[in-house]
């Protein structure tokens, strides 16, 4: 055995314009967007210079983790060994966890680099590692959600508290704070679904820790699918938009 695998999984991206309607069309489960859909998202990555670091990124929080859960591996430990696999791009979940097997990884730790549980979302993830370690008898764990952990919470307050530092004196104050996550379907809310709870209780324990009273707090969604049905709300921007004419001065 080669000691533990780590299976980090993620979203994923198109890796550059090229690749936008390949991406597209896997999250559209083949359907490939339409020219008017196809040409508005690419605008959205020449937004940000053509192509998303997300990728480059999220590699290098795989060995990041790797490389601090080995830190205080002794001589002869075999230690944790990391795989990347992502939803809607390659390496696809099914690839890492096949390297895995190939690596004779025996026992694994999944973690998805999303902290909210959804069964629409993280559910989805760990059905396909599941489905794909069977047959490889491959043991498997997962860290379905770390939501309010001390050790995200605190790590947003850091990252809020730097963000709420940049803003001129005298509108830091009276600046809102929006937590937001990727929109999901509105039906998983009548299935009892903690997705919507799980954002907001990572809302209120960040805010409780910097003492944002409720006012200055909001919870927003993005990325909704564009599909007959309605999906959580309210949308980030339709709450920005909402926010100016009551005289909010920043976000």
């Amino acid at each position: 055995m080669n000691g533990l695998g780590l299976l980090v999984m993620s979203y994923g991206t198109a890796r550059d314009l090229d690749d936008v309607e390949a991406y597209y069309t896997h999250i559209r489960r083949g359907s490939p967007p339409s020219p008017e859909l196809l040409e508005e998202l690419k605008d959205r990555y020449r937004a940000i210079g053509g192509r998303s670091p997300l990728a480059e990124i999220t590699e290098a929080q795989v060995r990041g983790l790797e490389a601090e859960l080995n830190a205080g591996a002794g001589p002869g430990d075999s230690g944790f060994r990391a795989f990347n696999g992502q939803k809607h791009q390659s390496p696809y979940i099914e690839d890492a966890v096949a390297a895995m097997g190939a690596a004779g990884v025996e026992r694994a730790v999944g973690l998805v680099l999303a902290p909210h549980y959804s069964r629409f979302s993280i559910g989805q993830y760990v059905e396909r590692a599941e489905k794909a370690a069977a047959p490889l008898g491959i043991e498997s764990t997962f860290v379905e959600s770390y939501a309010s952990h001390p050790a995200f919470v605190a790590f947003v307050v850091a990252r809020v508290r730097d963000a709420l530092a940049q803003l001129p004196p005298e509108v830091r104050d009276r600046s809102v704070v929006m937590f937001s996550a990727h929109s999901l379907p509105a039906r998983i809310l009548a299935a009892g679904d903690p997705y919507a709870d799980e954002l907001r209780a990572s809302a209120e324990a960040v805010s409780r820790e910097i003492g944002l009273p409720p006012m200055r707090v909001r919870t927003a969604w993005m990325s909704a699918g564009r599909t007959a049905e309605p999906w959580l709300g309210p949308d980030i921007a339709e709450v920005v938009q909402d926010l100016a004419p009551r005289g909010v001065p920043a976000v």
